[in-house]
């Protein structure tokens, strides 16, 4: 796009997957029903260089493995399995 003058204007949106609520002076915040689609799972056993930090945090903080998830699950507990 533009001869390729988007990418120096575009700015990469990272964001925390499953981030635990954060309690605010008037509120609890926090994030629900969030889900991680079974595509991420596959794209990220086919395609080696598919590996976003966002991802790769999360896998950390909920002691899962990606390449071993098969189904769409919830990004606040990858043992609840969706359909």
């Amino acid at each position: 796009m533009l001869g390729g003058v988007y990418h120096l204007v575009r700015h990469s949106f990272d964001r925390v997957i499953g981030a635990e609520p954060v309690q605010t002076q008037e509120e609890i915040e926090g994030t629900i029903n969030e889900t991680i689609d079974q595509s991420v799972f596959e794209r990220w056993r086919s395609d080696a260089t598919y590996r976003p930090k966002g991802l790769i945090e999360w896998s950390q903080r909920r002691k899962t493995k990606p390449e071993q998830l098969r189904t769409s699950v919830r990004a606040d507990d990858p043992t609840v399995e969706l359909d």
